[in-house]
């Protein structure tokens, strides 16, 4: 497989991408209390209203460069109609989706924090105060759920896409990786599920997500520093 400045251009967005997604979902606002407590949750963001909006604008930026990364990788690392081209191209789909979910997570985020500090219409009253809690509560609601399909978006799409570098990656570090990316992701659908059916476990499963998440970070960062320098090890035999 010859290196294109296409392919160098898609392992540049894929790195800086989701770097940038990393960086804008850790410095997100979060307390120390439980995810699934909405209330104080939404608060600590309204009261760190700034961080909270570039952390998000950040996020937002990630995912678009994440994005162009994706696209190309798919045309770089799709190259017939192999089995493995075919997970590939499925796996690179479903992370695309889960990246539509992301920018609409990145809005309600925003509009939840402008709700709450600045009201509706006139302003944020006195008599708005319980309505406007109310609202905030329940989009935050929403947008948990929204990011509970996103996260199984990932999953699966990394799975897939670890199923396909497995199948084709030499033997040594590269395949090494996309085992342990596949693992990971099965660990995070197990944690996913058990968190959906038994909520007082989320925070005992979040190590999980966390773990899982920073592997396929990795990884990902490794694959667009080695499509930038000229190497398709990690994607292709």
């Amino acid at each position: 497989m010859e290196s294109t400045q296409e392919s160098r251009l898609s392992g540049l967005a894929l790195s800086i991408g989701a770097f940038m997604v990393a960086v804008g979902s850790f410095f997100l606002p979060r307390g120390t209390g439980s995810r699934t407590d909405y209330v104080p949750l939404i608060e600590i963001r309204a009261e760190n209203a700034g961080l909270t909006h570039t952390t998000s604008m950040l996020t937002a930026f990630g995912v678009l460069l994440w994005v162009a990364g994706l696209v190309t990788l798919w045309r770089t690392a799709a190259k017939s109609h192999s089995t493995s081209d075919a997970l590939v191209g499925s796996g690179i789909a479903i992370l695309l989706i889960s990246a539509v979910l992301y920018l609409a997570l990145t809005g309600l985020q925003h509009m939840i924090v402008h709700f709450l500090n600045h009201g509706i219409g006139a302003g944020a009253g006195a008599d708005q105060v319980e309505g406007v809690t109310t609202m905030a509560v329940t989009l935050q609601g929403a947008r948990a759920g929204l990011f509970m399909v996103k996260e199984l978006c990932e999953m699966i799409g990394f799975l897939l896409l670890g199923l396909a570098v497995w199948r084709r990656a030499p033997f040594g570090v590269p395949k090494t990786a996309a085992v342990i990316v596949v693992f990971a992701s099965c660990a995070e659908l197990v944690a996913l599920q058990v968190i959906e059916h038994a909520h007082d476990l989320t925070d005992a499963m979040l190590p999980v997500l966390t773990v899982g998440g920073a592997i396929t970070l990795i990884w990902q960062v490794w694959i667009g520093v080695g499509l930038w320098r000229g190497s398709h090890r990690m994607i292709a035999g």
